[in-house]
C-alpha cells in the first residue's frame, strides 16, 4: 500500500530509479505550499469581510447585539476609551468571593484548564476588567481567569475599561444586587457618592450602577451577603483567588 502515493513504475530501487521519487515529493511540496499560500490569501480575506460586517453591525442602532459582543467590537459608543489586550494575571483583582465548580454548559473548571493548558485562552472567551490607577484590574469575570491560572498562563485576553466609562444599559439590570442589605451599606454607599461628585443624601435606595467601576463595587459588596460569599470582602476587589463551591 506504501506504493499507491508514488508515481507508477517507481517502486523501489536506487540510484536512477529514485530521481523521479525526488521530484515528485518536490512537485508535491511545491503544490503544498501553493495552497497554503491560496487558503492563507482566502483567510485574510474573509477576515476583512467579517469585520467590515460587524463594523456596520455595531453602528446599526437599529440592530440588537450581544452587550459582551458590542464590547468585544471596541464600539467608543457603548464602552467609551476601551481597548482589548492581554493583561497578567496577577494583575487581576476578583469581585466575588467564591465560583462554581463547573461552566454554565457544565463543564468543570479542571477541564476547561487542562483545554487552555494546551490550546491557550479563546480570544472569543475576552473577560471584562476595570483598569484601576495602581495598574491592578478589576474583574468581572471570574471562571475563566481562574481556570486560566489552573492551567499555567501567564496572561490573559480582557476587554479593560475604564473606572467611568459607562457601563451599557443592556448591562445595569444584570450588576445591580437584588439583596436589599447591599443598597444600605455605608462604605458602599459613601464610595458611590463620591464617584458620582453628590452627597450620600442624595443618593438613591437602589443603586443602579452607571459606570463599569460601580459594577464592579457592587459585585464587591454583594459578596458579604452571598451564601458563599465573605462578610468582609473588600469594596475594591481581592487579589485572593475565589474559593471554588
Amino acid at each position: 500500500t506504501a506504493f499507491l502515493n508514488l508515481p507508477a513504475g517507481v517502486h523501489g530501487g536506487g540510484g536512477r530509479a529514485m530521481r523521479p521519487v525526488r521530484a515528485w515529493r518536490t512537485s508535491m511540496v511545491r503544490a503544498k505550499s501553493q495552497l497554503v499560500s491560496k487558503m492563507t490569501v482566502e483567510a485574510k480575506r474573509g477576515i476583512r469581510v467579517i469585520n467590515k460586517a460587524i463594523g456596520k453591525l455595531s453602528s446599526n442602532k437599529n440592530t440588537i447585539v450581544n452587550p459582551r459582543l458590542k464590547a468585544n467590537l471596541i464600539n467608543p459608543k457603548i464602552s467609551g476609551n476601551l481597548s482589548v489586550k492581554n493583561i497578567p494575571i496577577n494583575k487581576i483583582k476578583y469581585t466575588q468571593a467564591s465560583i462554581s465548580p463547573a461552566t454554565r454548559a457544565g463543564q468543570s473548571l479542571e477541564e476547561v484548564a487542562r483545554n487552555m493548558k494546551w490550546r491557550g485562552f479563546k480570544p472569543e472567551g475576552t473577560i471584562d476588567v476595570v483598569e484601576m490607577p495602581d495598574g491592578s484590574f478589576k474583574t468581572l469575570d471570574h471562571r475563566r481567569p481562574v481556570s486560566a491560572y489552573m492551567g499555567g498562563l501567564e496572561k490573559v485576553p480582557a476587554a479593560v475599561h475604564k473606572p467611568f466609562d459607562r457601563l451599557p444599559d443592556a448591562l445595569v439590570g444584570r450588576f445591580t444586587p437584588k439583596n436589599t442589605k447591599v443598597h444600605q451599606m455605608l462604605d458602599l454607599r459613601q464610595k458611590i457618592a463620591d464617584s458620582r461628585g453628590i452627597n450620600v443624601a442624595d443618593l438613591p435606595k437602589k443603586i443602579r450602577p452607571k459606570t463599569w467601576d460601580e459594577a464592579a463595587m457592587l459585585r464587591s459588596a454583594s459578596q458579604r451577603v452571598h451564601p458563599k460569599g465573605d462578610p468582609d470582602f473588600p469594596l475594591e476587589g481581592s487579589y485572593e483567588l475565589p474559593k471554588i463551591k
